[in-house]
Order: structure tokens, then C-alpha cells, then sequence
């Protein structure tokens, strides 16, 4: 993470015009909050946060439920909580269950589960738990997350995404303000949002719309 009026200052460097330092920050802090999403859709690690999860009773558990804005899960780690510990959980699939033990999303529930079953492609926000667990059972995972809004900017205001990916989120606040003020040089805009592209692996124009669309308030 990185302090949000830092990243501010240094899109400003690339900008030669003195107006963006008074009528251009809350645009900029716009633009940057934009490259957050667009990182984390294209590289989920960039926004990993380590969560423990309070499950509901049962064995399917909703990851919207969660205060943390999960997009999909990258490791499922423990049984437990910080604090204490327990034991981990070893991946199985539907098939596999259903074949061991028919019935089983409607058996009792207990303190904590052996076994989980996820889909990031076709359930990227449901989590599986076998054996079924009761309510409030911790779940120890790593999850992409949505980066969180600024809202109010201040000197502790933060990104979401891991400071490695600064100098990509530069590049494309910088693009944004200069394809917004005709002013600049446009090949300018161009040549920072083609380093934006490179360092994040879009490779079309079409890519960087998906993205958009799927992260971005219409």
C-alpha cells in the first residue's frame, strides 16, 4: 500500500501544466483509484489481504456477506483465528464427496471443517466446507479484494493494491489526465498508457474495456 497524496504528487511531476496542482487532485485521486481496479482485475495478488471469515451455519458460505469486498479467493489456509490456530484444510471436489459421503452439504454441522471445494471460475464468491460448520466457525484464507474507496482524501489515506504496483498506477493516472486535457501532448498520454499496458500484461485495447466495465461504476 501506498499513501494516496504521495502517488498524487508524482502523476503531477509528469504534468506541466501548474492549474492540474489546484483544479486537477480530485480527478487524479479519480484516476488512481481507476488503475487500483483495473490492476487488481488483471493481477489479483495485488490486492491480497489475509482475512479470517466468519461463516454462517451450513456448508455453502456466501463471500459477499464478508465487510472485506472478496472478488476471489487465492489460498485457502486454516481452521481458526489468529489468535488460535487450527487445523488446515486440504481441497477435495463435488465429485469426490458426494462419492464418499452422499448427502453431505446437509449433514450436522461441526466446530470446524477437514475438507473445501472452490471454483474461482465458476463460483468465485462461494466457498464450499465439508464437513458443514456451525455458525461463527472461522475460516483462515488469502483473497483478492476490491480496492477500497478514498473517499475523503488525507495525508493517511491509502491504495489498496501492494506498493510493487506504483509505478503501473502512475502511468495510468498520468494517460488519463493527458487524453482529458487536449492541451497536452497527446503522444505523451499514449506513451504512458502503453507502459501502463505493458507492465500489466493488457494486451488489447479490448482487454483494458472488460476490465472497465467490470470494475467501474457505468
Amino acid at each position: 500500500m501506498s499513501f494516496v497524496q504521495d502517488l498524487k504528487d508524482r502523476v503531477l511531476d509528469y504534468i506541466p501544466k501548474p492549474e492540474w496542482r489546484v483544479m486537477g487532485v480530485d480527478r487524479i485521486y479519480q484516476y488512481l483509484y481507476e488503475g487500483e481496479n483495473i490492476i487488481a482485475y488483471f493481477k489479483p495478488e495485488a490486492a491480497a489481504k489475509d482475512i479470517y471469515f466468519n461463516c454462517r451455519e451450513g456448508a455453502k458460505q456466501d463471500l459477499t456477506l464478508s465487510s472485506h469486498r472478496i472478488e476471489r479467493i487465492l489460498l485457502v489456509k486454516r481452521n481458526g483465528t489468529a489468535e488460535n490456530p487450527g487445523t488446515g484444510l486440504i481441497k477435495t471436489t463435488f465429485e469426490d464427496l458426494t462419492r464418499m459421503s452422499p448427502g453431505w452439504e446437509a449433514m450436522p454441522p461441526e466446530l470446524s471443517a477437514y475438507h473445501y471445494l472452490y471454483d474461482p471460475a465458476l463460483e468465485p464468491k462461494t466457498l464450499y466446507l465439508y464437513p458443514p460448520v456451525v455458525a461463527d466457525a472461522v475460516v483462515n484464507f488469502a483473497a483478492s479484494v476490491r480496492p477500497t474507496p478514498y473517499g475523503t482524501v488525507s495525508g493517511t489515506t491509502e491504495t489498496t493494491i501492494s506498493s510493487v504496483f506504483d509505478p503501473a498506477l502512475i502511468h495510468y493516472a498520468v494517460a488519463c489526465c493527458y487524453k482529458f486535457d487536449e492541451a497536452l501532448d497527446q503522444n505523451r498520454g499514449i506513451d504512458h498508457m502503453n507502459h501502463f499496458k505493458t507492465l500489466i500484461g493488457i494486451k488489447t485495447d479490448a482487454e483494458l474495456r472488460a476490465a472497465k466495465m467490470a470494475r467501474l461504476p457505468s
